[in-house]
């Protein structure tokens, strides 16, 4: 990523150095939700660096969403997460059973029955998702923008 290279981190030290200072004061005045404090400034550091938007609390549903989409992604990319790793002509298999009207083929129970491209269907279905979310988060970066290049 060209926003992370070397030569362009530094812009960030202030981004950090607040998150830092926020994450001690957390700490300090309830030290037992030291997990969630940090969930919060990982996903606020995130946020703040990439769509100027720091996360407050630790209530805001942004963080629950990006430490959810961080374990998704986790989890599909672990070895052995899915058969299609072992068997890649697995790829080939439909995603959804198609229908035609109320009856669906042998073939296309079976695949309903045994869920052997689940990870196909769950994927589709996690990409149309969190499009949205960062279409949606894009596009108010760009609104700010040019409301503030209007002004």
């Amino acid at each position: 990523m060209e926003g992370f290279k070397k030569t362009i981190v530094h812009h960030y030290h202030p981004t950090q150095f607040r998150e830092a200072l926020q994450l001690s004061k957390d700490i300090l005045t309830r030290p037992a939700e030291w997990d969630s404090h940090f969930r919060r400034s990982v996903a606020s550091s995130v946020m703040s660096m990439i769509y100027d938007t720091p996360i407050k609390s630790n209530d805001d549903p942004a963080v629950h969403q990006i430490n959810e989409q961080a374990a998704r992604v986790t989890r599909a990319a672990s070895p052995g997460a899915n058969l299609v790793q072992f068997f890649p002509w697995l790829k080939y298999l439909p995603a959804r059973c198609e229908r035609s009207g109320n009856v669906c083929s042998l073939t296309d129970s079976i695949y309903d029955f045994l869920s052997i491209a689940k990870w196909k269907k769950d994927a589709i279905d996690w990409h149309e998702r969190d499009s949205l979310v960062f279409e949606g988060l894009m596009h108010n970066v760009a609104t700010r923008l040019v409301c503030l290049y209007l002004s």
